[in-house]
């Protein structure tokens, strides 16, 4: 099945413009420990682009449950955009899960330029603009470690 991804929705939601219940794609999910219990940084692509997000507590079973994961296309219903430690990341409220889940990364995103979440990857190699930030960023093994996939962490 064909998901249509909502093309320009992430550089409209880090511009802070309203954006009705954009659908994207997961490319991402990473556990948090927390305080005050777990939380779930997503990182949400429209094809285009990416950016860092964050699923509220609330939905955290959606993520345990295995229905949000990597790959898999949602629905923003609820969400807004906000800075988190000099970073631009969409908080997500509340979603939709669509199904089946794709195999593969939908489109060829590269990283918004300007939402502070460091300097942009070098050229877009074999493996791709998102690994090669992950191991810019010291937030993975160099690409040559890479164990599984694209995305892989």
């Amino acid at each position: 099945m064909m998901h249509a991804l909502t093309r320009g929705a992430i550089e409209e939601l880090n511009l802070g413009r309203q954006v009705n219940s954009p659908t994207v794609q997961v490319i991402d999910v990473k556990r948090i420990p927390a305080q005050n219990g777990d939380r779930h940084r997503l990182i949400l692509s429209d094809g285009n682009h990416y950016m860092q997000a964050m699923l509220a507590t609330q939905q955290n079973a959606l993520v345990e449950s295995g229905e949000v994961k990597k790959l898999c296309v949602v629905t923003l219903i609820e969400h807004l955009c906000n800075v988190v430690q000099n970073r631009k990341i969409i908080i997500v409220l509340n979603l939709r899960v669509h199904s089946p889940c794709p195999d593969s990364v939908i489109g060829s995103p590269q990283r918004l330029e300007g939402d502070g979440a460091g300097p942009p990857p070098a050229a877009n190699g074999p493996n791709g603009a998102y690994q090669q930030q992950q191991h810019a960023n010291g937030n993975g093994p160099p690409p040559q470690q890479q164990q599984q996939g694209q995305y892989a962490q």
